[in-house]
């Protein structure tokens, strides 16, 4: 199954808080059940996916980028037209890299949107 961008900012809280997790992993999917006290939640992600929860991407690094960017703090954005899966890197000026698809940069540039709105 394919997580939103926000499904997956909520199942990287839910690992943040996490009272326990379990993680179980095949050739090329994770299976990762979530302990909180409300109960489980089960969850089948792409490696990719549970890597950058395990790095605290869809909270931290999003965070990061948007935060930089409305500080104009922005370094570059580079797009690699033949990487289908992973076409966009951005660089901070601190030369942090950070590699996304289009569902991860949309859901940036949206966010940018709203704060410059406000």
């Amino acid at each position: 199954m394919a997580y939103t961008v926000d499904e997956l900012i909520r199942i990287n809280e839910l690992f943040e808080t996490a009272n326990k997790v379990w993680i179980e992993r095949d050739e090329d999917r994770v299976t990762l059940i979530v302990f909180i006290k409300k109960g489980l939640y089960y969850y089948n992600l792409g490696k990719r996916e549970f890597n950058l929860i395990l790095q605290n991407f869809y909270i931290e690094s999003l965070n990061d980028i948007i935060v930089a960017t409305l500080d104009k703090r922005f370094v570059d954005i580079k797009i690699n037209k033949y990487d289908k899966d992973f076409p966009i890197q951005i660089i901070l000026e601190n030369s942090q890299t950070f590699y996304m698809n289009e569902e991860e940069h949309d859901f940036v540039l949206e966010a940018l949107m709203i704060q410059q709105i406000k």
